[in-house]
């Protein structure tokens, strides 16, 4: 095996994290049920026929409130993964500057063992630690609502 052998993978590997890096799915997929759901609240708290209690309209706006909080709070922890992917994709842009030099001298197992795992795995982690760190943090919120939306629709 030659270092040669291994830009292709590493190439992936710069392309991974940074479309990983770049990518906020968790905004766009993980919080749309929170989303709606504050949408259906406040479109029955605007209702001039219907009025809610004054009860339901605070915690709504509590609900609201917190729901801002911790979307600000996710995307400050977005921004560590950001860096995290971002350093790994310069190390992975460094290692096929090498490749380029190295290319036809031959490569070791570890080296090559190495070279795949800085390529494939650290995107796919941190972007579970994310969606995980974010599911967890945000279940309070939806329970909250739910228990909220069940009040206000009877």
């Amino acid at each position: 095996m030659n270092f040669g052998d291994f830009s292709s993978v590493v190439q992936l590997g710069v392309g991974l994290h940074l479309g990983t890096a770049l990518l906020q799915i968790y905004g766009e997929i993980g919080l749309q049920p929170m989303i709606r759901s504050i949408a259906r609240m406040q479109n029955v708290a605007e209702d001039p026929k219907h009025p809610p209690k004054d009860e339901h309209r605070d915690e709504l706006d509590a609900l609201v409130s917190r729901f801002e909080v911790f979307k600000i709070q996710m995307f400050k922890q977005y921004k560590q993964y950001l860096v995290a992917n971002s350093v790994n994709s310069l190390i992975l842009i460094s290692i096929l500057v090498f490749i380029s030099y190295w290319y036809s001298e031959p490569i070791s197992a570890q080296c090559s063992i190495i070279f795949v795992a800085l390529s494939i795995l650290p995107a796919p982690i941190t972007l579970f630690c994310l969606w995980l760190d974010a599911t967890s943090a945000l279940r309070p919120l939806l329970d909250a609502s739910d228990s909220l939306e069940k009040k206000m629709f009877g």
